[in-house]
């Protein structure tokens, strides 16, 4: 069988060896290394998104808390005020409600709320206008 010549067989594995030593070789000495390079520096990408997800969540949670505190303080002090003026003034001398004078309280405490509104409620409000979601979504 001329396949299994010595002359043939031998020079055959002499150039499989010869090819594989090369490219073993290129891939561990070049491309290995870089290639693990790209992985390590890839997990330090996720690793540092992670805490800076983590900060933002704690900075989300921390401002929330905020917000409701002082949501609760501003709604606790609105009812308070409807309780005393209102419910008082049912029980007196008039037991009818005076809308105008009902309207005149909520207006004033939408007004003065509004006007001197405390810069943590502002910087904890998100406002967008539907006109920026068009610009977003078009690009």
């Amino acid at each position: 069988m001329p396949q299994l010549d010595r002359t043939i067989v031998f020079t055959q594995f002499f150039w499989l060896f010869i090819v594989f030593v090369i490219l073993y070789g290129l891939l561990s000495h070049y491309f290995l290394p870089t290639f693990l390079k790209s992985l390590k520096a890839r997990s330090l990408i996720i690793e540092q998104n992670q805490i800076e997800n983590e900060s933002i969540k704690q900075l989300f949670l921390s401002k929330q808390s905020v917000l409701n505190k002082t949501l609760n303080e501003g709604l606790s002090s609105i009812k308070f005020m409807f309780f005393n003026n209102f419910v008082l003034l049912n029980t007196g001398k008039n037991p009818l409600l005076d809308l105008c004078k009902i309207d005149t309280y909520v207006f004033n405490s939408i007004f003065f709320t509004s006007l001197y509104c405390s810069s943590i409620t502002l910087n904890n409000i998100f406002l967008t206008p539907k006109t920026y979601n068009f610009i977003c979504t078009a690009n």
